[in-house]
């Protein structure tokens, strides 16, 4: 629902804003209310934690924020700066055909990296589930 909003209002902006801009807005609002979040001492001394161990993680989240997340948020924007609210909307509400398809991929390379069990049976239930998803948004968007 609150996603729903954000992407709305984002149309109404990116009527009168350039999309680099919005996203920008966007991005620093969002720091600084995770930042003001984060002010207690357990949080930070995880993050100095993982610094100290030179996790791993630290590698895929850069990788994920600066770059993947970005770009596919940037995109977003500029979908929904060309076209219709519903119709990017919809097309937005597919993504979790490419989350299966990726995370079925890793898990299958890399076992054991997403904490999931890769079998038929749940690869085939994700599956389903995600075509049900899909067939309903293009349902809503007919």
């Amino acid at each position: 629902m609150f996603l729903g909003c954000s992407n709305v209002i984002a149309k109404i902006a990116l009527n009168q804003l350039p999309v680099l801009f919005t996203h920008g807005i966007r991005e620093i609002a969002l720091a600084q209310t995770l930042l003001a979040l984060t002010f207690r001492k357990a949080p930070w001394n995880e993050v100095r934690g993982y610094f100290r161990q030179r996790s791993p993680a630290l590698l895929f989240v850069g990788i994920n924020e600066f770059f993947t997340a970005n770009i596919g948020l940037m995109l977003m924007l500029l979908a929904l700066s060309k076209g219709p609210a519903s119709l990017v909307l919809g097309l937005i509400g597919t993504r979790a055909m490419f989350v299966v398809l990726y995370s079925t991929i890793l898990a299958l390379i890399w076992r054991g990296a997403l904490g999931e069990e890769v079998s038929l049976p749940t690869i085939s239930a994700k599956v389903l589930s995600v075509l049900l998803i899909v067939f309903g948004v293009i349902a809503i968007a007919l």
